[in-house]
């Protein structure tokens, strides 16, 4: 198997247990050979707890020999802004492959996008008017 079809396996997993997901992405720095792995869900926050989450799962399905493949994992708040404004650029397929882009301020060569769903802007409901009885003239 391949690097990508083990980590559409940790994806799945961590679907079923900490989805849904914003952006669950490989990426390929332009000066590197190895790969980035982006993670962006509600229920993962930026913290070490989640980071701890996610090598767990990445070490259960990522073989020993694949592991030098992988360089970093990065586990991205949804309402950071460097998630917010790749996720407004990118094509509505999930599952795509895309090439020579920025991505944060760092030059990306290549990105296997696993997952990355656009998010949609959350708009406070405006009030119903209230309608009043008008009084009855006498």
């Amino acid at each position: 198997m391949s690097l990508l079809e083990n980590v559409q396996k940790v994806f799945d997993s961590l679907n079923k247990k900490r989805g849904p997901f914003a952006l669950f992405a490989l990426l390929m720095p332009a000066d590197a050979d190895r790969w980035d792995l982006i993670i962006s869900a509600p229920a993962l926050k930026d913290s070490f707890e989640s980071y701890k989450i996610v090598v767990k799962e990445v070490q259960s399905f990522v073989p020993k020999n694949e592991m030098p493949l992988i360089d970093r994992i990065e586990v991205f708040d949804t309402t950071q802004p460097t998630i917010q404004e790749f996720l407004a650029t990118m094509p509505k397929e999930t599952r795509t492959t895309l090439y020579h882009f920025v991505f944060g301020g760092t030059r990306i060569k290549q990105a296997e996008i696993i997952y990355g769903v656009q998010s949609k802007p959350k708009v406070k409901a405006k009030p119903k008017p209230r309608r009043r009885k008008l009084a009855s003239a006498k």
